[in-house]
């Protein structure tokens, strides 16, 4: 024996209806947002325009007064002893500067870009940093500045 459900009018049977596809649209419409939510992340990435354009759009969206630099790094890279005092320099007789070999502890510079951030600029430092964090490259480090625009 099967079930038999007895419907009064069709305006009993639409409101029954809508009352079972309401789970399924409210559940549709979650998964819409969140789509709308991730095609925006996707747009940006490592590389520092896009995250400039990104702390700007969450930070300081009205005058976008937030900008990176990236820092001067000088690429010497050292080989020598820990018994020797002076590092051996290796390059070709016609290179105009010669290639530093460094060991990888040697630190030439802390961070490979700087973001500039006004002074007057109200904003959660945690977050800032999260959201530095998620669209930077991994091996890329970052110092924060405060200036007076």
């Amino acid at each position: 024996m099967g079930i038999i459900v007895k419907l009064g009018t069709s305006g009993q049977v639409l409101k029954f209806t809508k009352s079972l596809l309401f789970g399924l649209q409210y559940i549709n419409n979650l998964f819409y947002a969140y789509v709308l939510v991730k095609l925006d992340e996707l747009k940006y990435n490592g590389q520092l325009i896009y995250l400039k354009k990104r702390l700007n759009d969450l930070f300081d969206n009205s005058l976008r007064r937030i900008y990176i630099v990236n820092t001067v790094t000088v690429n010497q890279t050292w080989i020598f002893r820990y018994t020797e005092n002076n590092p051996v320099y290796l390059y070709r007789y016609g290179e105009e500067s010669p290639i530093y070999i460094k060991r990888y502890t040697e630190e030439f510079s802390t961070s490979d870009f700087t973001i500039y951030i006004p002074a007057d600029l109200v904003y959660n430092q945690a977050f800032f940093n999260s959201v530095v964090n998620r669209y930077r490259l991994t091996d890329k480090n970052f110092t924060i500045i405060t200036y007076i625009p």
